[in-house]
């Protein structure tokens, strides 16, 4: 089991790039169908030239709100890293590691979520890390410079946000959030099962365009089916891991080993008109 001593690093592990790409079948139809377009650079530093890997004290950060991506490449962990700067200095970002270490036959990847609030060049965030089937919560001080990001124990440095981007989409070049942003309105509930049962159905509609969302909390290396019938045959499904992975996308019925522990959303939208529809989840 791999430990991290820190949010991008691992015990024993010293700090060969290699590109985190989803895999899957084809795409059944969907209507209200999300058309993503190529992800962009919106922060102005995104382009800005690779700078060395040591810090220089006399480079500040100017706070520009926007996005911000960076990637490090230290020869076994590779880290794609963004996050997004608000007006009120409030960092909110998200970041994909692997690690390969050929000699020891170790392959391991980890997802990351964090949040935090901008001081001048250092930021003090709440770091949520997924890692096989643990879940860690941490705290670090980070600092920023006009190339560079620095935790506390590596140097990321500013990339264009379309090289980071592809790490947190799946083989359709679709992320978690496409499919929530895709919702004219958004309905959510929480699903608990009845005591002494492992399973829950539910009935309801959802409006053409909107998107109904059932929170369900689960632990990593649980089974969880999830299926939807409806009247007109027009309500499929989407699963999303609490990491921020799809896991299935516009099914009908899917059976998942679940990755991580923490809130499974499965999202339920119709294909054409409004769709009445039942769901039946279930965890083993």
């Amino acid at each position: 089991m791999a430990r991290f001593n820190s949010a991008f690093g691992y015990l024993g592990v010293p700090i060969v790039l290699s590109a985190i790409v989803g895999c899957g079948a084809d795409i059944p139809e969907s209507a209200d169908a999300i058309a993503p377009s190529s992800p962009q650079p919106t922060s102005e530093l995104a382009n800005a030239p690779t700078p060395s890997q040591e810090t220089d004290p006399e480079k500040t950060f100017e706070p520009i709100p926007g996005r911000y991506c960076y990637l490090l490449n230290n020869g076994i962990l590779a880290t794609y890293l963004r996050f997004t700067l608000d007006d009120n200095n409030q960092i909110k970002g998200d970041a994909r590691s692997s690690t390969q270490n050929e000699e020891a036959s170790f392959l391991t990847s980890a997802a990351h979520a964090f949040s935090g609030t901008l001081t001048q060049s250092e930021t003090a965030v709440d770091i949520t890390t997924w890692i096989e089937e643990e879940v860690q919560n941490t705290n670090e001080t980070w600092t920023l410079t006009d190339d560079t990001l620095q935790t506390k124990d590596n140097i990321f440095n500013l990339t264009d946000c379309q090289l980071v981007d592809p790490a947190f989409q799946d083989y359709s070049g679709l992320e978690a959030q496409d499919l929530i942003n895709s919702a004219a309105n958004l309905r959510t509930r929480r699903v608990e099962f009845e005591p002494d049962t492992n399973q829950a159905v539910i009935s309801n509609s959802v409006l053409r365009g909107d998107r109904d969302v059932y929170l369900l909390k689960a632990n990593g290396g649980q089974q969880m089916s999830v299926s939807v019938q409806s009247l007109e045959d027009n309500a499929v499904l989407d699963v999303i891991s609490p990491s921020g992975y799809i896991l299935a996308f516009s099914a009908l019925n899917e059976t998942l080993i679940l990755p991580h522990t923490g809130d499974y959303r499965v999202v339920i939208g119709g294909t054409r008109g409004n769709a009445t529809y039942e769901l039946t989840i279930s965890i083993q």
